[in-house]
């Protein structure tokens, strides 16, 4: 199998979740590159629409269409203020988060809503480390997954509060349009696997059948 798997994944999952997956996916496959996109659910969505993903990671929720999905990923969210902060809605009158069409920016929106708030101000930023840096500083309120906080440079300059359990766990999914290529069906096959199971040497029986190549096409970063 050779050739390039072109995927789209919202910024949590790259980041905390896909790199150990696709390290294991390089060792079963090192004649295949991965070209790896980031961006929000919507954006995400969109590349998938206009052919420039074969798959993307997307959050939810989101309108699945005619896509076909698997569940990869559940995360727990939390709402992150500056240390010593409360965390009533009524105190994220600045919200910092991704650009319109993020999941997870939805969901904050929607626990002011169910409070009777919104923010005065919303504040986009491009990366998690960008919104912990600024949540930290005192200049408002984001929910990120805990998974990303764990692992954010800033992580105990900032305070996380539990989100109403009706906002508090999200679900990445795989999404793809069409059939699925054997590489996409062998990242598919590492999602259904616990990390512990990934030795180098193990391929999956149905994929190791494929004998098709995939397309070669330039893209604009790689993992």
């Amino acid at each position: 199998m050779r050739g390039v798997l072109r995927l789209g994944s919202i910024e949590s999952a790259a980041g905390a979740r896909l790199p150990p997956i696709l390290s294991a996916f390089h060792a079963r496959h090192p004649d295949v590159t991965i070209e790896l996109q980031t961006g929000t659910t919507r954006a995400m969505l969109r590349q998938l629409e206009r052919h420039e993903v074969e798959a993307a990671f997307v959050s939810e929720p989101f309108e699945h269409g005619p896509l076909s999905s698997v569940p990869a990923f559940d995360e727990e969210l939390v709402l992150i203020t500056a240390s010593g902060a409360g965390a009533e809605p009524e105190r994220a009158r600045t919200v910092v988060a991704f650009p319109h069409g993020c999941s997870y920016r939805q969901r904050l929106f929607a626990w002011l809503a169910e409070a009777g708030r919104s923010p005065d101000r919303i504040l986009e930023m491009s990366s998690y480390h960008a919104i912990v840096a600024c949540v930290a500083a005192g200049t408002g309120a984001a929910i990120v997954p805990a998974a990303v906080l764990d692992h954010a440079v800033l992580a105990t300059a900032v305070a996380r509060h539990p989100l109403p359990d009706g906002l508090r766990f999200s679900r990445t999914h795989l999404v793809w349009s069409g059939q699925a290529s054997p590489a996409l069906r062998s990242l598919m096959a590492l999602l259904e696997r616990d990390e512990s199971e990934w030795p180098a040497s193990s391929v999956d029986d149905d994929v190791a059948r494929q004998e098709g190549d995939l397309p070669t096409t330039p893209g604009t970063g790689r993992a």
